[in-house]
């Protein structure tokens, strides 16, 4: 093989080596993520409700005080 082939698959094992460790590192921060959801368990599930039941609420006052405001006096 020629100088300029070597250099090359040299390149591209250096590239592979990188990357090798780039998924590594990825497979870690995955992990943390997973365990973070783990933990996280109901949790969100709450804050959901509560805006929930806020927008709900809100679209309800708002609706009475635009129709308290059209009633004729």
């Amino acid at each position: 093989m020629s100088d300029e082939v070597q250099r090359a698959l040299g390149r591209l094992e250096t590239a592979v080596a990188v990357q090798g460790d780039q998924v590594k590192r990825l497979e870690v921060k995955v992990d943390r993520l997973c365990s973070t959801v783990d933990q996280a368990k109901g949790g969100w599930k709450v804050l959901a409700a509560a805006a929930t039941a806020g927008g709900v609420l809100g679209a309800f006052l708002t609706k009475v005080t635009s129709m308290l405001l059209v009633i004729p006096r």
